[in-house]
């Protein structure tokens, strides 16, 4: 029998329930079936139809109803448990507590986080009582016998979990060996002495390579410093023995010729060049030519091969002195060409405030002309103001002479036009000379000046048309020219003939 089982037995519980349930299966298989069989020819509903929304009172009178329900449930299982509580039930010998606190008093066990009830286990050895017989059953029931009380709870004693040994006392445990002092010398001395026995091996090949004894030596001093801690008592011995063999691998590889050694040295001939080159730019005339010069020797520089360290430090001093010299010479080229720009910011400040915007036009572009003879100042921040300022007046100079000159081209487009006027009047009288007339008006237009761009071809059109009106004969009836032959009376090239004929002669 389960613990469960026997617990439900001792309270009484499983005959109860079972008549329950069987009285509840009882009731659902007696009760009519609720669903009534669609007629023949009836359309069925639809499954997606909707149920009608309950109106406000109804939902009010459900909810009523089910607190109502609720509250006599709570009436009758309070109730059962008074009833329960005379008649002695040890599971009620204390008040009921509220779901959620500790019911110590009720149950006689403490519950709290994860923490199951312990009850006693039944005693399997005793003989279980056996049901009374159906004709032991009295007819009339008798009062009701109050169940026995339930047994105290045992306390649950911790299990050892472990083998046999962890059960023991530690009186009854194997003693274990002690540490000895020599204990890192089983692993870490045999590496080292491997090590030290595969640099003897190689110093021993009289065939072994350069680059091989270099590389040995590093993989030597790079495994050696892995092996970590030493033992105290053998620290000496194998550290001097690790100094021989460093030794020894090094003169090993002094002794050898360096395959590298004459590419160093073109290296190093290479680098040296470049610097007698740098150095000789301090005495270039043109510091343009030398920075061009010494952009390319950085180039070249940084093309250069790798030199060894005794000489890189030395090369490298007598570059790095040689560009500052150079550097140092356009620096001051560049603080010379500060100064002369700013004074011509100021020029050009004064030129913005001038009461004749043309003059000033043209004194502008002269002062633009020396900026940029001076040449590039660098890219400081002084210069980058001076710019800023310089090209801030130069704007405001020609925007003002801009304004002026669209002005006086509105003045001498006004001056054209009454012009134009003149000499329509003059049209149709008689003028002693035209020609002279005409060859003046000319000359009063181009004494005008400039008219806007958009009207100029408009107005000079007007112009040439009203001096050609002006240039032209007078209306003559052509019949009056005629004689009585059908020719001309007068003909001006017959005149112009006579009139030569008249010089020859």
């Amino acid at each position: 029998m389960s613990l469960w089982g026997w617990f439900r037995e001792r309270l009484g519980l499983g005959e109860k329930a079972s008549a329950e349930g069987g009285a509840s299966e009882l009731q659902s298989a007696a009760a009519p079936s609720s669903v009534t069989p669609a007629e023949p020819g009836t359309p069925k509903k639809s499954r997606k139809a909707k149920k009608p929304k309950p109106s406000k009172e109804e939902r009010s009178r459900k909810r009523k109803a089910r607190r109502e329900a609720e509250a006599k449930a709570e009436a009758k299982a309070n109730k059962k448990r008074k009833k329960r509580k005379g008649k002695g039930d040890p599971r009620l010998s204390g008040e009921e507590a509220p779901v959620g606190q500790d019911r110590t008093k009720r149950t006689g066990v403490q519950t709290g986080p994860l923490v199951a009830p312990v009850l006693a286990p039944p005693v399997f050895g005793e003989p279980e009582p056996e049901p009374p017989s159906e004709a032991a059953t009295p007819s009339e029931p008798g009062p009701p016998e109050s169940p026995a009380p339930l047994p105290e709870p045992a306390a649950l004693e911790p299990q050892p979990v472990g083998d046999a040994e962890a059960s023991s006392t530690p009186e009854e445990r194997p003693a274990r060996p002690p540490r000895r002092s020599d204990t890192l010398a089983w692993v870490v001395v045999p590496k080292l002495e491997a090590l030290l026995a595969s640099v003897d091996t190689l110093l021993a090949d009289g065939e072994a390579t350069r680059d091989a004894l270099v590389a040995a030596r590093k993989a030597f001093g790079r495994d050696w410093a892995g092996l970590r801690p030493v033992p105290r008592e053998e620290r000496q011995r194998l550290e001097a023995a690790r100094d021989a063999r460093m030794e020894a691998l090094s003169a090993r590889i002094d002794a050898l010729p360096d395959p590298r050694a004459e590419e160093e040295a073109a290296n190093v001939a290479v680098r040296t060049e470049i610097v007698v080159a740098a150095e000789a730019l301090a005495s270039e005339p043109d510091l343009d030519a030398a920075l061009g010069k010494a952009r390319t020797l950085q180039d070249i520089w940084r093309g250069a091969a790798r030199v060894p360290r005794e000489h890189h430090a030395v090369l490298q001093a007598r570059w790095r002195a040689a560009m500052d010299a150079v550097y140092a010479r356009r620096d001051a080229q560049r603080a010379e060409r500060l100064e002369v720009q700013q004074g011509l910011v100021k020029r050009a400040l004064l030129l913005a405030k001038s009461t004749d915007p043309i003059r000033a036009a043209e004194a502008m572009k002269g002062l633009q002309a020396q900026w940029k003879a001076a040449g590039h100042a660098g890219r400081s921040e002084a210069a980058d103001e001076a710019w800023k300022a310089f090209r801030a007046a130069a704007d405001t100079v020609f925007e003002r002479r801009r304004t002026a000159k669209e002005a006086q081209e509105q003045e001498n487009l006004a001056s054209k036009e009454g012009l134009i006027a003149e000499v329509h009047a003059l049209v149709g009288t008689e003028v002693s000379d035209v020609d002279e007339a005409v060859r003046r008006f000319h000359q009063r237009w181009r004494r005008i000046g400039h008219v806007p761009r958009a009207d100029s071809d408009r107005v000079w059109a007007s112009f040439r048309a009203a001096c050609d009106r002006l240039t032209e004969p007078p209306d003559v009836d052509p019949a009056a020219l005629g004689d009585g032959d059908g020719g001309l009376a007068f003909s001006p090239f017959a005149a112009a003939l006579e009139s030569v004929d008249q010089d020859a002669s």
